[in-house]
């Protein structure tokens, strides 16, 4: 390639345009989403080579485009020019962390391409508003040949909406928290860590989900003033873009950034800390120093379980944690009320319970996600098919 055409993609690429001019290679891999691509772009590079199709950025490839025009003309180009670009690409396996986009399981339809495989894996805490989007009349045309997902019981509901054969649902848990292991963080210390796993998003300012939270939180420093307990706070940065006046720009809230907006809306106390994702300290490894997780429906709170770690949640609705229970079925670790004594008794049952009751408790509920170390059982299943 040119320099003059290296110059012009850098400066696209600024832009979020991505910019090629070369015919793709052959690869055995298209990751569909760039959605936390990363660990699973490591995981694949062992057995071949990689694409990554980023449906969120502008890219372009002028060789395909140009090959779309020739074959297809610009009727209904955007479809045309994906199926010549996997045309090209001819994967073998076809994979994405994006569980719930329809696109992905109209691919077997989509695509001009044969024999290829499509792994699907679950990548959030799922319930009935995550499927929105899926026809249920079209069920027959969604479909997908292997289904990685967190616990036994989430194979009911993708069941509803996506066709896949029972035992090609895999139960491995969480793909990232996988990828982390688990340190042993039993030291004595003075005070007990208790992390909070935090919702907020500043667009949520002044509705029911910030209300839920302020509650939460209000509870929770009154109940660390008077005990030995650091109270933790993990934030969560968000990456967004938007369109400001006639030019693309990226706008990223990361943690320093997201921590002064939260402190601004809620009142701390000056020994409550704050944690994020940061390049010292995952939010799994936070995890594994706290001596009680609390959360309201968040995956991170749930991830926490399949790592060994007392959790408490506190569910602004029910259904966002159980969308197939009858309602009066509920885990001990449950509590669906903010009362400041209901929940202090709840706080202290959880922190004086041993780990071996804990885990005796823990593996009853439906809610038990598994944990498996490196993706073991992901990796066989590349292997059996490569």
């Amino acid at each position: 390639m040119s320099t003059f055409l290296k110059i012009i993609s850098k400066i696209l690429n600024l832009f979020f345009i991505n910019l090629s001019f070369l015919k793709p290679k052959k690869h055995n891999f298209v990751i569909y989403d760039a959605i936390n691509s990363l660990h699973l772009r490591k995981k694949l590079s062992k057995f071949g080579n990689v694409f990554v199709y980023d449906n969120r950025n502008i890219s372009l490839n002028f060789y395909v485009f140009f090959f779309t025009i020739i074959n297809f003309g610009f009727f209904n180009i955007k479809k045309n020019y994906k199926k010549s670009l996997f045309r090209f690409l001819s994967p073998k396996i076809i994979l994405t962390f994006m569980d719930t986009n329809p696109a992905f399981y109209l691919l077997k339809e989509d695509l001009d391409i044969k024999n290829f495989k499509t792994i699907s894996i679950q990548n959030g805490h799922r319930n009935e508003i995550n499927f929105l989007n899926f026809k249920k009349k079209n069920k027959k045309n969604y479909s997908c040949d292997y289904f990685f997902i967190y616990y036994e019981y989430s194979k009911n509901l993708y069941n509803k909406y996506i066709n896949c054969d029972n035992t090609k649902f895999i139960t491995i848990g969480s793909f990232l928290n996988n990828e982390y292991p688990i340190k042993n963080t039993n030291l004595e210390k003075d005070y007990l860590d208790i992390i909070y796993i935090s919702q907020f998003r500043e667009k949520n300012i002044g509705d029911e989900e910030y209300a839920h939270e302020k509650k939460i939180m209000d509870v929770l420093q009154k109940y660390v003033k008077t005990k030995k307990i650091n109270l933790i706070i993990g934030l969560k940065s968000i990456a967004e873009r938007g369109i400001s006046f006639n030019f693309l720009e990226k706008i990223i809230y990361g943690f320093s950034n997201i921590k002064k907006i939260y402190k601004k809306h809620f009142i701390f106390e000056e020994k409550i800390k704050f944690v994020g994702n940061d390049k010292k300290n995952s939010n799994y490894h936070n995890l594994d120093k706290a001596d009680l997780v609390i959360f309201e429906s968040s995956s991170l709170g749930l991830e926490a379980i399949a790592r060994g770690k007392k959790v408490l949640s506190i569910p602004m609705v029910k259904k966002d944690l159980y969308p197939h229970q009858e309602d009066n079925f509920q885990d001990q670790f449950v509590c669906e009320t903010v009362d400041q004594n209901i929940l202090e008794k709840k706080i202290d049952y959880l922190l004086d319970l041993n780990q071996r009751e804990w885990l005796k408790m823990s593996n009853k509920s439906l809610l038990n996600m598994a944990y498996d170390g490196e993706n073991q059982k992901f990796m066989k299943v590349i292997d059996d098919i490569i």
